[in-house]
């Protein structure tokens, strides 16, 4: 089966090179153990019962909360109820289902909800039956000077992500909310180990649930999302292209910040202003996943709500100083960069003056010192930085492997081409912030910095 698949890859890459995905060919792909059968007894990898499962929260504004969850077909409701007090859950919210054709997603947003509260929550349907309460803690207030510690983590699957999740719920109590930064299942994958799309979703969203169900786990699209089979694109069904499955099991601020499905938002949360792009669609020559180029797109123009974005957040540093933006592909990275997303999204940095750009698709973990406008580095320290911070991270643990790199940029501060693992950002204060890099093999921090700034 191996032999014949090579050998259809073959044919249309040589018929259409553009009909075959090959970012990653440089890395060797082995075939891996089967999903678990836990996953495999179900027919989309839900409970055919209508259970809900798989849950996972987002920020809705600064005082909303979503709630997702999935069941094998849909439901007559759509209901959570929820309150601050544990089993006396006297709040009701009710929201909506919606599916591409397998298993539903059901969504729910929490409104008006208290700063820095915990809240209890049971979500499902009086037919099929609610949830075990769960519960998860409000953040601060727009602008608040509260310390908080976030998650960073990209590129991460199911296959070798164990020790990634594993380390990450060892460091729960240390964390306010998680930061993935594309290529979130790798369902498109599937086709490497025997698995099937659905099933591999069900079994990544299961794997994170510990910790997407007890706090916001904010995400962004990677090339990862756009369809179902990154080898063989042509094969995958209308269903399945497009970035559909990741547009709908996923709900982010869209509505609070005037973003577009899933694909750009933004928000703030205490000192900081957050931005989320897309690097794979909807700017000149973007690289676009395979599902884009065969099943449709553009999602809007993305330029106009970035600059509509930055000027406002720009605007406002008096009262949220630190302005993050992230997408999935590098802009700048040791090994060379892609033309066509550093020319779109560099000039937006600088012109808004951007304190830190997160990234992952490379299969390592870099962190750089400030990089100018013109691809050298701006200063080998961290005090008062006078141009950007870019991080490579995109180390989580998939099953393509690790992506090592023959880059020598005057900007790399530290590069590690054979650990698996996460990220954790703590916002200190308005001038200081420190960043640390977890080993997913041993649970403990091998590279971290301290980055100052003045306040502005």
């Amino acid at each position: 089966m191996k032999s014949f698949l090579i050998l259809c890859v073959a044919i249309l890459a040589s018929a259409n090179p553009d009909a075959v995905y090959q970012e990653h060919k440089h890395v060797e792909k082995k075939p891996q153990a089967p999903l678990s059968e836990r996953v495999r007894q179900y027919r989309y990898g839900v409970p055919l019962a209508n259970t809900p499962s798989q849950f996972h929260l987002a920020f809705a504004g600064p005082t909303g909360m979503t709630v997702a969850w999935q069941t094998d077909s849909n439901t007559p409701t759509h209901v959570c109820q929820y309150g601050t007090v544990s089993g006396q859950l006297s709040l009701v919210a009710t929201g909506i289902g919606r599916t591409y054709g397998y298993s539903w997603t059901h969504i729910v947003t929490l409104p008006n909800l208290a700063y820095n509260t915990k809240y209890y929550y049971s979500c499902g349907d009086a037919t099929y039956g609610m949830s075990p309460q769960n519960s998860f803690k409000t953040g601060p207030p727009v602008g608040a000077r509260q310390p908080f510690n976030i998650g960073v983590i990209g590129d991460m699957g199911i296959k070798v992500s164990s020790g990634t999740s594993n380390s990450i719920i060892a460091n729960l109590g240390s964390l306010d909310f998680i930061h993935h930064i594309g290529d979130v299942s790798y369902a498109d994958d599937a086709y490497l180990y025997g698995g099937t799309y659905e099933q591999t979703y069900a079994d990544y969203m299961n794997e994170i649930e510990p910790y997407s169900s007890i706090m916001a786990y904010m995400t962004l699209p990677g090339n990862h999302e756009a369809t179902c089979n990154e080898a063989v694109p042509a094969t995958c069904n209308n269903d399945f292209k497009n970035f559909t499955a990741y547009r709908t099991r996923f709900e982010m601020p869209n509505v609070q910040s005037n973003g577009t499905q899933n694909m750009w938002y933004s928000f703030d949360y205490g000192m900081v202003h957050f931005i989320q792009v897309d690097t794979e669609t909807d700017f000149p020559n973007a690289p676009e996943g395979p599902g884009t180029r065969l099943g449709g797109g553009p999602f809007g123009d993305q330029l106009a709500w970035i600059q509509a974005d930055l000027q406002k957040a720009n605007a406002n540093r008096a009262n949220v100083p630190w302005i993050i933006m992230s997408g999935h592909r590098p802009v700048w990275y040791s090994a060379g960069q892609n033309a066509a997303v550093n020319s779109f999204f560099l000039p937006l940095i600088t012109q808004y003056k951007v304190d830190f750009y997160f990234s992952g698709h490379e299969h390592n973990y870099e962190r750089y010192y400030p990089i100018n406008s013109n691809g050298h580095v701006a200063q080998t320290n961290y005090n008062s930085p006078t141009a950007p911070i870019y991080f490579v991270n995109g180390a989580a643990g998939n099953v393509e492997g690790h992506q090592g790199t023959a880059g020598n940029a005057d900007y790399d501060a530290y590069r590690n081409d054979q650990d698996y693992g996460w990220a954790k950002l703590s916002f200190i204060n308005v001038t200081t912030l420190h960043w640390e890099f977890y080993s997913a093999t041993t649970n403990k921090v091998i590279d971290d910095a301290y980055i100052y700034k003045p306040y502005q």
